[in-house]
C-alpha cells in the first residue's frame, strides 16, 4: 500500500510540474504559432490527467500481478504436496475461483470447503485448517 501512494505521489508531482512547464516558455520566435495559454494549460491538464490515469492503472495491474505471484510462491512453499503436479497457471486459477466466491458473497465456511476440494492433487488432500489459511491469504491476494 505505501508502494502505490508513493507511486501516486511521484505521478501527481510529475503531473504538476509539466503543468509548469507547459506554462513558462522563454522561445517567444514562435508566439504567434502557439494557442491561447489557457488553451495549452487545459491541454496539459487533460494530457497529465491521462498520464496519472495510466500509470496509476499501470502501477495498480502490476501491485495486482506481484501479489498473485506472493500467492503461488506462498502455495508452494507452504503445500507442496498440494502444488504437486501444477502449473502456476492451475494455482492461479485456483486463486481467481477463490476470489470469485469472495466478491460474490459466498460464505467463508463454504468457500473452505470447496478448497478442501479444489486444492486437493492427487492423493493430497488439505485439511480443513490448510484450506482456511489458504483462503485467509487468498483474500489478501484478490485483486
Amino acid at each position: 500500500m505505501k508502494y502505490v501512494k508513493s507511486v501516486g505521489t511521484a505521478v501527481l508531482s510529475l503531473g504538476m510540474c509539466s503543468l509548469v512547464l507547459v506554462g513558462c516558455t522563454t522561445d517567444q520566435s514562435n508566439a504567434g504559432d502557439r494557442p491561447e495559454q489557457g488553451t495549452t494549460l487545459d491541454d496539459a491538464a487533460g494530457t497529465a490527467g491521462s498520464v496519472a490515469s495510466t500509470v496509476g492503472e499501470r502501477a495498480g495491474s502490476l501491485f495486482d500481478d506481484a501479489k498473485v505471484r506472493a500467492f503461488i510462491v506462498a502455495f508452494r512453499a507452504q503445500y507442496g504436496a498440494l502444488a504437486e503436479n501444477r502449473d502456476d497457471n492451475a494455482i492461479k486459477n485456483l486463486l481467481m475461483s477463490t476470489c470469485t466466491e469472495i466478491a460474490s458473497g459466498t460464505d467463508e465456511s463454504s468457500v473452505v470447503a470447496d478448497l478442501e476440494l479444489e486444492a486437493a492433487s492427487g492423493d493430497a488432500r488439505p485439511s480443513t485448517e490448510q484450506a482456511q489459511r489458504i483462503f485467509d491469504q487468498a483474500e489478501l491476494a484478490c485483486p
